[in-house]
């Protein structure tokens, strides 16, 4: 079943029992991320944009906002990753048995199947645009400047 996050208001948020994927010091809006079977609920900052959240495989998803990243398991009721991020969550990409964090100077490799950190990619400059390529990633930054890791 599809994941869906519904907003909520402060009040609901603190009445809750649900369990916390993420809380902020002092978050501004707050939601609930529901499945037919699972509900948690979250907080954070921004007002602009709204958690990102990504199918990562059968009723794995993750969800990214600010500096906070998460995968869930809805199958198995369970968070298998929550990451404090350094820099603001971009985007997820999935790419040959591995998933990409996207933050703004910083791309982390995660494994796919184990949902362990792999590895970890400076960006000279503000994240742009990555490009999977056969056995490289390219990754254009906003100074036009292109760096290449091995994929």
């Amino acid at each position: 079943m599809k994941v869906e996050l519904k907003l909520i208001n402060e009040v609901v948020f603190n009445e809750s029992n649900l369990s916390t994927i993420f809380n902020v010091a002092r978050p501004r809006c707050y939601g609930i991320l529901v499945n037919k079977d699972y509900s948690y609920k979250l907080g954070w900052q921004s007002e602009i944009v709204n958690p990102k959240i990504n199918e990562i495989s059968d009723n794995v998803y993750s969800i990214g906002i600010d500096l906070n990243f998460a995968i869930i398991d809805f199958e198995k009721g369970n968070v298998v990753l929550n990451l404090s991020l350094d820099y603001f969550f971009y985007d997820t990409k999935l790419q040959n048995g591995f998933i990409y964090v996207i933050t703004e100077l910083l791309i982390i490799k995660i494994n796919q199947m184990t949902y362990e950190v792999i590895e970890k990619f400076s960006l000279p400059d503000f994240f742009n645009e990555i490009i999977f390529n056969n056995n490289t990633i390219e990754i254009k930054c906003l100074n036009d400047e292109i760096v290449c890791y091995p994929n």
